[in-house]
């Protein structure tokens, strides 16, 4: 090409450092992933725990409150504690009680402790509607875990 000619060829506006740190997991990170069922079970019983735990809480603050139909009170806490399940076990631990169950942890895509944001970004991420739909594109990891660039790996992955 002559010289001053400009190669479209090279217009990759993301160098390859960039695009591994922010993108693209370490090599062996898929290998440490757990099994679907797993990732399913981690759903249903972290699920399970907050679904009581709201109902507790709910009929402490509320004594009085027996309706048969779920209120929009009800609703609103259950996504609170949902939220702040998740956000705190993971930010302190790195890990929900039934990642204990399962010995895994969740990492960053260099395999260390994810930020306070990433963690964020995680958690708000879960309330995409139909958001475990996303486990069955055929790869170890949801959409909670892409948008936030983290991963679940197992306990004795090192980053």
């Amino acid at each position: 090409m002559e010289q001053g000619m400009h190669d479209p060829a090279s217009d990759d506006i993301l160098d390859d450092d960039f695009k591994h740190t922010f993108f693209e997991p370490k090599d062996n990170m898929d290998a440490y992933a757990p099994k679907l069922w797993q990732r399913a079970l981690h759903g249903i019983l972290d699920g399970m725990i907050f679904f009581w735990l709201t109902i507790i809480i709910f009929l402490i603050i509320f004594p009085g409150y027996y309706e048969n139909e779920i209120s929009n009170g009800f609703m609103i806490a259950f996504y609170f504690i949902a939220y702040s399940w998740w956000f705190i076990f993971e930010f302190i631990f790195q890990k929900t009680p039934s990642k204990f169950l399962t010995k895994t942890k969740v990492v960053d895509l260099e395999g260390a402790k994810p930020s306070i944001a990433k963690i964020f970004i995680r958690t708000i991420a879960r309330f995409i509607p139909f958001e475990f739909v996303s486990f069955l594109m055929g790869k170890p990891y949801g959409w909670h875990d892409s948008l936030s660039n983290t991963r679940v790996v197992k306990d004795n992955f090192e980053g």
